[in-house]
Parts: structure tokens; sequence; C-alpha cells
């Protein structure tokens, strides 16, 4: 089933499952009865009229939400591929969505302070799709004109190819999405069967934060991926949850003597210089 964007923007209204009467933003009292009305006769809302066509009632059904639920696959889908062509990341459109519907941007992924402002929105602000503003005489965060225009060509693209307002060779059905998402985008790290010393967590985070910062790892594009990326995939190989957790390991370690930050550091070194030796005692001259 295929929706119009304003049929879109409608059902996301009514996923709460409360009645609602008032339109959402960005829709006229017109275009929120039009569509209620057609995603009525598509059987996805309850929707009664008064006289004149005011809204007496509205409401999402079971059904809506099943084909929002199947959107909503499709949308992440979607947004990756967007915002990728965009050169952001998904967490840096959510960070800039939320700066538009809200007049400032804020920490809404629960991370540390220095890891929002470097894997978020620090490069945001070079590209000055965000900028320094006030609130209540405080300085904050806020969307610059260029980052406004990001997020609605970014939104455009995906209300373009959810619904039918996009040429017919374009429309993605979203059933194809459903079937294909897992496949095509969701890479999953198959179970090695290796896991890490639970003593050694909080070394393995240093080492990989460090692999991260000296640029060890990179992209499919050669570019720099971002830390929560690479702390994902070793969570996921080493089947270790506790990694994602890893700003509370390293702010952990962080408190710690300088020695004995560095000690897993010093162990390595040993370890690396009695290779080396090993391999080429007889070319050293001592």
């Amino acid at each position: 089933m295929r929706l119009s964007r304003n049929e879109i923007i409608t059902l996301k209204h009514l996923s709460d499952g409360k009645n609602h009467e008032l339109p959402p933003s960005g829709l006229s009292d017109a275009q929120f009865k039009v569509s209620l009305k057609t995603l009525k006769e598509k059987c996805l809302v309850n929707a009664n009229f008064l006289t004149g066509d005011d809204i007496a009632y509205s409401k999402i059904r079971t059904e809506g939400k099943a084909a929002l639920d199947d959107m909503n696959t499709a949308e992440k889908r979607i947004i990756r591929r967007l915002v990728a062509e965009k050169d952001i990341t998904t967490d840096q459109f959510e960070l800039l969505r939320y700066a538009r519907d809200n007049d400032k941007c804020e920490n809404i992924f629960g991370i540390d302070c220095n890891d929002y402002e470097e894997r978020i929105w620090k490069e945001l602000y070079q590209k000055k799709f965000i900028q320094n503003g006030y609130e209540n005489n405080q300085e904050v965060l806020i969307l610059t004109r260029l980052g406004r225009q990001l997020v609605e060509d970014i939104e455009d693209g995906l209300f373009s190819m959810l619904s039918d307002d996009c040429p017919e060779e374009e429309k993605i059905t979203l059933q194809f999405e459903k079937e294909k998402v897992e496949s095509q985008d969701i890479r999953k790290v198959k179970d090695s069967g290796i896991r890490i010393n639970e003593d050694r967590i909080t070394d393995l985070i240093k080492i990989v934060w460090s692999m991260h910062k000296i640029g060890l790892f990179v992209d499919e594009k050669g570019k720099k991926p971002a830390l929560k990326s690479i702390m994902d995939a070793f969570a996921e190989f080493l089947d270790t949850k506790q990694i994602k957790q890893y700003s509370a390991y390293m702010n952990k370690a962080l408190q710690s003597k300088y020695n004995t930050y560095l000690d897993v550091f010093y162990q390595m070194g040993e370890k690396a210089k009695e290779h080396y030796i090993s391999k080429n005692s007889r070319k050293i001259v001592k």
C-alpha cells in the first residue's frame, strides 16, 4: 500500500492512539480533513465528521498501526541512504530534526558529552548546519538556515520515496522494503564464538578508542566512522553488550592514575618488542 505525503504525516500524527481533532504541524485544516477521509477509505483510521466537515473524531486503527510499522521499516532504510548522500550520519540528522522542532540542539542520545560533541554536533557546526544562539540568556546551539534546508531536503526525499508523489518508476513498495531491508542493509555479524575476558573489558575499550583516534578504522567510503559504530561492531562480534557502554567505562578509567590507565599499552608494547626481537635477533646490533 502506498500513501501520499499528507497521509503519512496524518498517520504519524494519530500514531499515539488518541483522538485528534486538530491537524499536525505542516498540514492545514483542509489537508488534514482530506487525508483523514482517504485514510478512512483505506480502512487505516476511524473518522467522523460533523456538518460542515468539522472533525468530530479521528483515531488510528490496528490496520493503520500495521501500515505504519511497515512504513517505519522502509523509512529507516531510506533515511540511511539519504543522509549518506548528504555526508552526515543518521544521528546527526536526528539532532538537526530535533533542533528544527524544538528551536535548539540537545544531547538526546544519552551519551557522554564529549562523545556527543566529537561524534555528532562538532562536524555539523563546522559545516554551518548549526550555530551559537541564546535562550534565556544562555548560549545554546541552534539550527541555521542551511541546516533547516538540509532537513527539509531529506524529508522531501523520504516522503517522495514513501508516497505517490514521485514518478512511478521511483515509487517504493513498502512490502518490498520490508522484505529486502535485512538482506541489503543490516549486516549481522555471525557469532564468532570468541569472548572478551570480562576482567579486561575496560582495557579493550581503551585500545579500540585509541585505534579510532589514530585513524585505524575507515568505512566503505574510506572515511573515519563514528566511534559508536566501531564499538557496536566489537560488541556484536564478541557478543558482549557491556562494550556498548564504552563511555561509562572510559570515564571510570580516566579517573585512575596515569600509569594505571596506560598499563595495558605498556603490556602491548612489551609484547610487540619481544616479538620483534625474537624474529629479528640476528639483525639487531647490541
